[in-house]
């Protein structure tokens, strides 16, 4: 992209697809470097100021951010995506009330953008949540994915929402609707898996049905950012579906490919428990610390294992926990 770029300093196009690059790999920096390289050749851009201005809001760069929305007001821009960031920079500031209000104005504007009105409708969602009303939460939600049925940020949200709720089937409905997608998010194929595989556990044994759930493991097999969750996902089926010694050795050869994650590790010793075996867990825990160092995230995930199994030695965990992060 940045070939593109150097040789097409004014595609926009491709200026807008590396920031998005940026973003998707947490470099926040990066982007709004891209973005602000853009704006020298093509000034006061639209899309390039909307993306700028949301990226600043995320660093929590206020000031930045209300300069970039300053010039969003001028004429020529989108309607109503200046009030939009208004309502944005309020939610920051923690101001549900009055986000709540602005966020409202720009949905219920005439001339506004449908695109435009389910971003509003979903950061009214976050205010509803934030104000700890599920209800207009979920209604603000279903708006977003009405207004932009193919925004999956919302389907997600809405999905995770109903789900919460104790809506299972609703919820399931959006992950399948939300893998359907062009450009569906990866951990939307990991969500529908394990969401049907609690919905089949919600039944008698003698009426669990798996194939569902076999389908999207392999769809998911086939994306490659998926293979550490995937293994782990696999493991969760085969234990529920009595075969524990099948995902042991998933595990197994999952955690000898990838030593350095840490979800294996716990995954592991967490199988290991399940078959009653808690001297087994605990020396792979050692090997883990063995591989990957003493360190906070290995610890908190040890506290996290042995508080839903034996309460005693969560208690130590986490007095080891608070001494690292001493």
């Amino acid at each position: 992209l940045w070939h593109g770029i150097e040789r097409e300093p004014r595609h926009l196009a491709m200026r807008l697809a590396l920031a998005t690059l940026e973003l998707g790999c947490d470099r926040k920096t990066e982007a709004i470097a891209c973005l602000r390289q853009g704006l020298q050749t093509l000034p006061d851009q639209p899309d390039l100021l909307h993306l700028l201005a949301e990226t600043l809001l995320s660093c929590g760069d206020e000031r930045a951010a209300e300069e970039v929305i300053v010039r969003l007001r001028r004429p020529g821009c989108p309607p109503g995506l200046a009030h939009y960031l208004d309502g944005r920079l309020q939610m920051n500031r923690r101001q549900w009330t009055r986000a709540i209000r602005t966020l409202e104005e720009v949905v219920q504007s005439p001339d506004r953008a449908a695109a435009l009105a389910s971003r509003a409708s979903l950061a009214l969602a976050q205010c509803h949540e934030q104000m700890g009303d599920s209800d207009r939460q979920r209604a603000a939600l279903k708006e977003a994915v009405t207004l932009d049925a193919s925004a999956s940020p919302a389907r997600l949200a809405l999905a995770a929402a109903l789900r919460d709720a104790g809506q299972i089937d609703e919820a399931l409905e959006q992950y399948r609707q939300i893998v359907q997608l062009p450009q569906a998010p990866d951990e939307s194929w990991l969500l529908l898996g394990r969401l049907l595989m609690q919905r089949q556990l919600a039944l008698p044994a003698n009426k669990r049905r798996w194939t569902e759930v076999e389908a999207v493991l392999q769809r998911a097999a086939q994306l490659p950012a998926l293979e550490v969750p995937l293994a782990i996902l696999r493991a969760d089926v085969l234990v529920e579906r009595g075969r524990l010694g099948e995902a042991q050795a998933l595990l197994e050869e999952a955690a000898t490919a990838h030593p350095e994650e840490v979800d294996l590790w716990t995954a592991r010793a967490d199988l290991a428990l399940r078959q009653g075996q808690p001297a087994r867990s605990a020396q792979i825990l050692e090997e883990a610390r063995c591989w990957l160092g003493e360190g906070s995230e290995l610890s908190e995930a040890e506290v996290a294992l042995w508080a839903g199994h034996q309460p005693h030695q969560a208690r130590r965990a986490l007095r080891k926990l608070e001494k690292e992060l001493d």
